[in-house]
């Protein structure tokens, strides 16, 4: 009977054999822990961008639904009545009331990049695009809606073929 037979323990073979597969599960899960952080962090910083999105939009349409005259022009408002105006200053869109002999600024809360009034149509609707590139990821989108007061009552002053970043209105 040999003395060394019943030792237990772990060979020189099954250690080499065992520390390098034990190595190379860690670095896969570290390197799938920190592509799932990625994609994780991704997803929040487009969900952001969304949100920005989708809240000015809403703004926008907000107050332009119930407009009576839309222009890209300030002149074919009538200045003797009180009108607004919508604009992108920086990154924050921005509300401008022209009462009477006043102006009062008011900053709307989300961040966005673009904004751009896009040429409508004599049918009451009214065309937009905003996006948002914050921390290097882009959401973009159109958003077109129908004037509540369109059947007659609104004036909208044509659009030209381009694009335009500030758009004038009044109220009811």
């Amino acid at each position: 009977m040999n003395k060394y037979s019943n030792k237990k323990g772990i060979t020189l073979i099954e250690l080499i054999i065992v520390i390098p597969i034990s190595i190379i599960v860690l670095i896969l899960s570290f390197s799938l822990y920190s592509f799932t952080n990625k994609v994780y962090s991704r997803s929040i910083s487009e969900s952001y961008n969304q949100q920005d999105v989708r809240f000015v939009a809403d703004y926008i349409m907000k107050e332009l639904r119930n407009a009576k005259v839309i222009s890209k022009d300030p002149i074919v408002v009538n200045p003797q009545v009180n009108y607004f105006s919508l604009s992108l200053v920086g990154q924050q869109l921005v509300k401008m009331s022209y009462v009477g002999e006043g102006t009062t600024i008011s900053k709307i809360g989300a961040k966005i990049t673009s904004l751009s009034f896009l040429p409508c149509d004599d049918y009451g609707m009214l065309r937009f695009n905003v996006s948002d590139t914050t921390n290097g990821i882009n959401y973009n989108s159109n958003f077109e809606f129908m004037l509540e007061n369109s059947i007659g009552t609104v004036k909208i002053i044509p659009l030209s073929e381009s694009s335009h970043t500030i758009i004038y209105y009044t109220k009811y």
